[in-house]
């Protein structure tokens, strides 16, 4: 059962890690699987040990992607006292671990199936245009889980609103290129006026009540500086949002599958 699904599940939840915690092989070596106690009993987490600018991070764009509607494992503080993970400590003082209940499956070497499934995901162009408006580039295969009924969870944000990326930086949605291919003209005319619409609510989310929630679930106020850094940021992309959206789409017509009509009507004039 996934904790605080709904729409309005937007809390980050605090916990505590028990022992033992379990080392999971991962890119950056820093993940964790483990049980850990909240108010709302004991879960299974995935626990991350991070700088506390990367937790930053990861509880905003998870706030983020909760207010917007999109899916993504109910989000945890924990306490990782650094005794019950061997061989290394936290990544920060204050022992403070992200976590996120744990689905099992990625989309490691997917399927033709699961590639299918991707494509047609209801949530797949709203999660490309927030991947464009974060500045997440990574999020296909790794930072995407699929459960046991085939829905698909946001996972992994550490990466996103990087420091060194100005506003109006373009980025290349990774999402984007998969739904992009091999498509006819005018599934892209749909798919982009699909992702305009999303791109409004993104630039109408109320960015200070994103803030107070981050800021006001955080056990520590070492977020605060770094949140109203990346507000700032998405503040001033999101007036951008609709350029850059129209640039994802931005190909030469030669690179479409073009539609019969069309196809026939080209051959018309030759």
């Amino acid at each position: 059962m996934i904790l605080g699904t709904g729409v309005n599940g937007i809390e980050l939840q605090l916990g505590t890690a028990y022992s033992p915690v379990e080392s999971l092989q991962t890119r950056k070596k820093t993940a964790y699987r483990g049980d850990v106690e909240t108010d709302s009993g004991r879960v299974t987490a995935v626990l991350k040990l991070l700088k506390m600018e990367d937790i930053a991070r990861e509880a905003l764009c998870w706030t983020l992607a909760r207010m917007l509607g999109l899916p993504a494992p109910q989000a945890f503080l924990v306490q990782v006292d650094p005794s019950v993970v061997i061989g290394r400590y936290a990544g920060n003082p204050q022992n403070l671990a992200f976590g996120s209940e744990e689905i099992r499956r990625r989309f490691q070497n997917p399927s033709e199936k699961e590639m299918a499934m991707l494509r047609n995901w209801q949530f797949a162009v709203p999660c490309a245009v927030f991947d464009t408006w974060i500045y997440c580039t990574d999020r296909f295969p790794n930072n995407l889980l699929i459960d046991v009924n085939e829905n698909c969870w946001l996972i992994d944000h550490d990466e996103a609103l990087p420091n060194y990326v100005s506003f109006d930086l373009e980025s290349d949605s990774s999402l984007f290129q998969i739904l992009r291919e091999g498509r006819l003209e005018s599934e892209l005319r749909f798919m982009k006026r699909s992702a305009e619409n999303f791109s409004e609510k993104c630039r109408n989310i109320d960015l200070e009540k994103v803030q107070r929630l981050v800021d006001g679930n955080s056990p520590h106020d070492t977020f605060a500086k770094q949140i109203a850094d990346h507000i700032e940021f998405l503040k001033n992309r999101a007036e951008i949002l609709p350029t850059l959206i129209a640039k994802e789409f931005s190909f030469r017509q030669t690179q479409f599958v073009l539609d019969d009509d069309v196809r026939e009507e080209m051959e018309r004039y030759e």
